[in-house]
Formats: C-alpha cells, sequence, structure tokens
C-alpha cells in the first residue's frame, strides 16, 4: 500500500489496529469531542488524518451522538436555561395546578398560602385538608417569578460559560459526532501483511536497493522460492518474509528450506510483536537467519535503516582493513 511511503503515520495507525484487534475508533465526549487513539498516531492533525482516511474509503463514519456548541467561540462548555415566553426572565419554575373542589378555584400551588401544615385557598379562604376529598392535583404548569405568567412550556436558551455568548436552539451550533470503522477490504490488506512488505520495499529503496515485492529467487534445485520482499544491489541479494508472533518458530524452519536453497546473501524474518521473542533467537541464528522484531511500522524502519546501514558501512570497510 502507498500509505507506507506517502503517510507512515496512516500506515502504523492501521497496522496497530489490526494487531490489537480493533475496527472501531469511538470518540471521547467531555467538554470537547476527541479521539484519543487517533491523537496517539495523529497529534493535532487528527481532523486532517480524518478527511484523508474518508476520501480515501479507509474508514467510514457513523454518526453515534450530537453535541451542542457556542454558534460564537465553538465551545461546548454551556450552560441551558428556561424563559419566561412573555418576558424572556430566567427565573421560572415548574410548579403543581391545584383546584379546590370545594369553591372550584384552580391555581398554581404558590398562590395558595400556607397555613401550618396546611394551605389556604385564596378565593374561599378556607383550609385544604384531605387531597382528593377537598382538593386535588390537576397537573403541573410552569410560572415566571418576575411577571407572573403561567405556561405549558417554557423557551430554551444557551449560554457559553466561557464568554457569555447568549443564544437559542435557531441560532446554535448542534453537530454530528462520529466513531470510525475500518473498512473491511483495508483490515484484509493489512491481515495479509502488506503495509509491512510496503514498509520493508520503502527501506531498501532507501538504501539503493532494487525491490521486488512478492518476488522470486530460483534455488539451486531450479525451484522457485518466493519471498515477501527482495532487494537486489550489485551482487547482494536480501530476501525477506514476514510471520506472526505465534507462528514465528514454525515459519522459521519453512524459510530456512527455502533459504538453503536461493542462497540469498542474507535472509532476514520480520516479526512485529509487542513482546521480545528471546525463546526464537537462538534458532533463528542457527539457520542463519536474522530476526528483526518491532513493536510497529515506525520501529520496524528505524531498526532495519540501523541493521542494514551498519552492515554496508562494514561491507565498504573491509577491503581497507584488509589492506
Amino acid at each position: 500500500m502507498e500509505y507506507a511511503k506517502s503517510n507512515r503515520a496512516i500506515a502504523a495507525f492501521l497496522q496497530d489496529m489490526h494487531l490489537r484487534g480493533i475496527k472501531e475508533i469511538n470518540p471521547l465526549i467531555t467538554n470537547e469531542v476527541s479521539y484519543p487513539e487517533l491523537s496517539i498516531y495523529f497529534g493535532d492533525e487528527v481532523d486532517k488524518a480524518v478527511e484523508i482516511m474518508l476520501k480515501d474509503n479507509i474508514v467510514r463514519g457513523y454518526v453515534v451522538d450530537r453535541v451542542l456548541k457556542c454558534p460564537e467561540c465553538n465551545t461546548m462548555s454551556i450552560r441551558t436555561r428556561y424563559l419566561c415566553p412573555s418576558c424572556n426572565s430566567f427565573n421560572v419554575e415548574r410548579v403543581s395546578l391545584l383546584e379546590h373542589l370545594v369553591c372550584g378555584y384552580i391555581g398554581s400551588s404558590r398562590s395558595f398560602e400556607q397555613a401550618g401544615e396546611h394551605q389556604v385557598c385564596p378565593k374561599c379562604g378556607r383550609v385544604l385538608r384531605t387531597v382528593g376529598v377537598d382538593w386535588r392535583v390537576i397537573g403541573t404548569t410552569f410560572e415566571c417569578y418576575d411577571c407572573g405568567y403561567m405556561f405549558d412550556e417554557p423557551k430554551v436558551g444557551h449560554v457559553c460559560i466561557p464568554n457569555g455568548h447568549i443564544f437559542d436552539p435557531t441560532t446554535s451550533k448542534y453537530e454530528p459526532v462520529y466513531k470510525y470503522v475500518i473498512d473491511e477490504a483495508v483490515m484484509k490488506i493489512v491481515s495479509e501483511g502488506h503495509l509491512i512488505n510496503a514498509t520493508v520495499a520503502h527501506v531498501l529503496e532507501n538504501l539503493g536497493y532494487k525491490v521486488q515485492v512478492d518476488g522470486v529467487i530460483k534455488g539451486l534445485s531450479g525451484v522457485d522460492h518466493k519471498f515477501k520482499v527482495i532487494g537486489f544491489k550489485g551482487d547482494q541479494v536480501i530476501a525477506v518474509d514476514t510471520s506472526n508472533p505465534s507462528s514465528s518458530r514454525e515459519y522459521l524452519m519453512q524459510m530456512a528450506a527455502k533459504v538453503l536453497d536461493a542462497r540469498p546473501s542474507k535472509a532476514v524474518l520480520i516479526v512485529l510483536s509487542e513482546e521480545p521473542l528471546k525463546d526464537v533467537e537462538p534458532l533463528a541464528l542457527t539457520l542463519n537467519i536474522n530476526l528483526i522484531v518491532a513493536r510497529n511500522l515506525a520501529e520496524l524502519e528505524e531498526v532495519m535503516l540501523q541493521s542494514l546501514s551498519s552492515e554496508s558501512k562494514k561491507e565498504v570497510e573491509l577491503p581497507t582493513k584488509a589492506e
């Protein structure tokens, strides 16, 4: 995949998601919307990386929530207010509507004066004693404490906390929040090792090798042996294969048979693993196969460059030492 060359951060992200078995990237919603897993790879350029991956069909976005933002400063730190439809005051409260069955008066609970443990009807002055007998609750309503207006539903207003901007639902930003799902076809390509192969090819090309991905070397027996990546430079031939950590020992044995017949100048087995493969290293040394273990693509590139550059330097220096 070209991303191993053109955008190695995206390549590293995809490879690590495959190794961790993660296909969905979910948002973290606090006073902002963030994607911690994406920030590890893209830093402050998460939005740019997501835009590229959406455009190239690497990920697909699905709406999982919506968030309210200030239209002036874009903050999500917002306080919501209920407002009186008559005077726009925020000093409103939901109250109970009471009916005095004796005289038929209906009013908010605030209109009934308190007399000890009981309430007094403002119309007839009688005490409300037994609910369901001389009075009852017939519903709720909102009441404005400033102008006395009663209403079923308040207006909704918002204030952004950092800057005090006042706005309402008609002017607010109400934006979708997405989760991102890595495309199945892309995950299949990654699982087949194409990003690792592309990274290896990129390193070898930078070191001056002519590269074949899924190349073939004809062995002494006349049999064609296929390697994931082959690098050619002068009379030097580097044959590279890759393996999963769990099957690296078995793969070493299979690779050894190919190497014995193909006789490349250098044979390399690459394994991406969070843990070192100390139990496999002695076998690789015995089979004359260079085992490179890296945690991710960035580390793989670094280790390969160090290993192959130092060996190339030794090859140049040897004749000088012999003199």
